[in-house]
């Protein structure tokens, strides 16, 4: 396909995504939270602290792709997997981590975004698809801590089933295709009335607000070292912009996330579905389709 336009210069990328992840926000105190945050406490029963054990270290590096892009270390899930004396000293280090989040390293929550296009214009930085690369032992340090997240969510009950994208052996998109081809028969067969309502969350990942990040983490009573990790990995969140030119490369300032997840890692979308848990208590008060 014919390329159309001229690709625009770096500050143009730098102004448009620091403009979304700089932002700071907090999030505004409204009534029904209360009554939400009051439910989630009462559901979690069984707080637990997180253990790191080379057991599990060793499955979320096994699960990990060979050759996925790393970031500007440059060093890549292969050779991981190869150096198996290197487990134990990088558990003990994480183990330090969750202690004394301070010992993250800076280096370790820096990311390196390239942008790709999604459409054949170029000269529209809106469409340009950005793709963060980390760094490879924070992936596997996070995959620990999403993993953990979600065994705590839902031993206690709060995951969401609706939440396809992050189940385990499903294909979400083919899934709820066939459960509204199911729905739209049955309406039209039983002659039903039926009303469709959705939200639409334009940039989801990018706009979550870092306090409600930690607030609905407080409210479900995730351990205090998980809390106090994860806070600080998102005060060191950022990345650079990475735009490739006749095999040349053009690179932005760093840019830091001041609200959003910095996504390509497993814990992002484990942790963005989480943040969802109190909007979606809210709309299951409504009665929702029933079968039959």
């Amino acid at each position: 396909m014919e390329k159309i336009g001229e690709l625009p210069e770096i500050e143009k990328f730098e102004e448009c995504w620091s403009s979304i992840w700089e932002k700071t926000e907090n999030t505004p105190k409204k009534p029904w939270m209360m009554k939400i945050e009051e439910e989630i406490r009462v559901r979690v029963t069984e707080p637990e602290k997180m253990h790191l054990v080379l057991d599990e270290l060793k499955k979320i590096i096994k699960k990990r792709k060979n050759w996925s892009a790393p970031d500007i270390g440059g060093i890549q899930n292969f050779w991981w997997k190869k150096i198996n004396s290197a487990w134990e000293p990088m558990l003990n280090a994480m183990k330090e981590w969750l202690i004394d989040p301070a010992k993250l390293s800076e280096w370790l929550l820096l990311g390196r975004t390239v942008l790709i296009p999604k459409t054949n214009r170029l000269d529209k930085v809106e469409e340009f698809r950005p793709i963060t690369c980390l760094n490879t032992v924070y992936k596997i340090f996070t995959g620990l801590i999403g993993k953990f997240l979600k065994r705590h969510v839902v031993g206690n009950h709060l995951w969401d089933e609706n939440q396809f994208g992050t189940r385990d052996k499903v294909l979400g998109t083919v899934d709820l295709l066939l459960v509204d081809q199911c729905i739209m028969e049955e309406v039209k067969s039983h002659c039903r009335d039926l009303s469709i309502a959705y939200y639409d969350y334009k940039k989801a990942y990018d706009f979550v607000h870092h306090d409600w990040i930690n607030m609905v983490f407080e409210w479900m009573r995730l351990d205090f070292a998980v809390r106090k990790v994860i806070s600080r990995m998102m005060d060191g969140w950022k990345t650079r912009l990475d735009v490739i030119e006749n095999g040349k490369s053009r690179k932005s300032r760093w840019i830091r996330f001041n609200r959003g997840f910095l996504q390509g890692d497993s814990f992002s979308p484990v942790g963005f579905c989480v943040c969802e848990i109190p909007i979606l208590m809210l709309i299951d008060v409504l009665k929702g389709y029933r079968m039959a």
